[in-house]
């Protein structure tokens, strides 16, 4: 979030621009866990410039991680909506948001996403001036992120607990953390976490009347402010200044920065109004250009649905003219060896396993057809973010739009195979439900998919979802059986 604040407003409206045309793209291929990090990307960058924007985003994301039963890709949109709460002073509401994703990371045993939801209430806390408690949570943040070796994401919690400990006027306590962030920002070279701890060090010698070194902190975060374009930041840099050279009967440096810290609140306040006006105008370029790609989507719907069509009547003759054949042909063999009718039954079992191997055959080339396509119109789409020709692009996605109507013909023939792999199994299924009456629809398939030993990428293929997606589903189903470590899952469900 703090690298998001630092990128200037120009950046973060192209930024926008190009998040909103990667949204209709993935929309248009089912494309869930991309869509996913177009919608928390949107979400982080509007929390700076339009609330209302970065809300309806946030739980857009949130929506669309129900839908995939994906609590865990939830969760960051819950720390999100805490942010937004704190900063319009709905501090209670960012509590319960933080919460909600804590108690997600807690069950996940995410240590590292927990230490970032503990930083956040140890942060809502100071909020209420729950300091104690605050100083708890911000304690625990930092030990989770030892644990895993991370020290440096400790910076602006040590800062936070020297606020406290200065709140609860424990100056030696406070300056100690202080301390500790401003040598630990210096180490790993965090700007952002130096110019914090430069601002609370400020505030640390001001209230002890050491004013002169209160400035100098002050104006080490106001450079690191100015170079990083950070007006956030200025706006309370210059108001510490103000207050340390008023003390030091400084009159007119203190002027001086009042009014630069106003300059810097209106700055603020006019990039805030220049984004939202920048905002409607790519809104509304955004919707005309989905109108015009509708409208060229429903015309190739609308020739692939009568060349589908068409299709469709060939197909039926076809299949008439093979089942007339068919019947004439088993009249003929029933004729001729009605006295044989053993070897005929024994000829036709050969025959069903013989079709059914190819069934099998047919599905390895679909699943590897499916999978050469996807990768294809990957290597198109990174194609059309790498070219900045308007021409080239618009060529480009009309080329994407023409392979995946090919595709859909192709896709439309894997019916018989996927419908022979849900008849093969039912037994199966009955055997399963009867063991582990519990199983969900969608688990019992996934297990079907996993007896067949299928590896997640090509269940994926099946199933029309992302393999990151399968890897989560067979990981909660091996909780959910208690399916012990080392045990193969594939293995539990070949032996029922």
């Amino acid at each position: 979030m703090e690298l998001i604040h630092e990128t200037r407003s120009t950046d973060r409206q192209a930024a926008i621009i190009f998040c909103l045309k990667a949204e209709v793209i993935a929309k248009d291929l089912n494309d869930y866990t991309t869509l996913d990090e177009i919608y928390y990307t949107l979400g982080s960058i509007y929390s700076w410039i339009n609330h209302e924007k970065a809300i309806e985003y946030s739980q857009q994301g949130i929506a669309l991680s129900q839908t995939e039963d994906n609590n865990f890709e939830a969760a960051k949109f819950y720390v999100l909506l805490g942010k937004m709460a704190v900063s319009t002073e709905d501090v209670d509401g960012a509590i319960h948001f933080y919460k909600v994703a804590d108690s997600i990371y807690a069950i996940e045993e995410d240590t590292y996403n927990l230490a970032w939801t503990k930083g956040c209430l140890g942060h809502a806390y100071i909020e209420k001036k729950q300091y104690r408690k605050a100083i708890d949570l911000l304690n625990y943040s930092i030990e989770l992120n030892n644990s895993i070796d991370s020290p440096e994401k400790n910076i602006i919690s040590l800062v936070n607990i020297g606020n406290c400990r200065l709140e609860l006027n424990q100056p030696d306590l406070a300056l100690e953390r202080l301390e500790e962030a401003y040598e630990l920002s210096e180490k790993v070279n965090d700007q952002y976490g130096r110019a914090a701890s430069s601002v609370m060090l400020s505030k640390y010698n001001h209230r002890l009347g050491r004013y002169s070194s209160a400035v100098a902190f002050a104006k080490e975060a106001e450079a690191i402010a100015i170079a990083s374009d950070n007006f956030y930041m200025l706006k309370n840099v210059y108001q510490q200044i103000h207050e340390s050279y008023k003390e030091m009967g400084n009159f007119e440096a203190s002027l001086e920065f009042l009014e630069l810290h106003h300059f810097a609140k209106d700055s603020l306040e006019n990039r805030k109004n220049n984004a939202l006006i920048a905002d409607i105008q790519n809104s509304i370029a955004i919707k005309k250009q989905s109108f015009e790609h509708e409208l060229l989507k429903k015309e190739k719907s609308r020739l692939l649905y009568k060349q589908k069509a068409q299709s469709s009547r060939n197909n039926l003759l076809l299949i008439l003219l093979i089942s007339s054949a068919l019947i004439v042909a088993a009249l003929i063999i029933l004729m001729i060896y009605r006295n044989k009718g053993s070897k005929l039954k024994q000829k036709l079992q050969e025959e069903t396993i013989k079709m059914r191997n190819r069934e099998i055959t047919n599905l390895a080339i679909y699943i590897k057809q499916r999978s050469m396509f996807i990768s294809l119109i990957r290597g198109d789409l990174k194609k059309i973010r790498a070219t900045e020709n308007e021409k080239k692009k618009n060529d480009l996605v009309t080329e994407v739009f023409v392979k995946v109507g090919q595709y859909a013909r192709i896709d439309s023939e894997s019916g018989p195979i996927k419908e022979h792999i849900e008849e093969s199994s039912q037994d199966f299924i009955a055997r399963l439900s009867a063991i582990y009456p519990k199983l969900t629809k969608k688990e019992k398939r996934l297990a079907q998919l996993l007896r067949m030993k299928l590896s997640s990428k090509e269940i994926a293929v099946l199933l029309d979802i992302a393999p990151h997606s399968v890897d989560i589903s067979r990981y909660r189903l091996r909780k959910k059986l208690n399916v012990k470590k080392g045990e193969d899952l594939a293995s539990r469900f070949s032996n029922i």
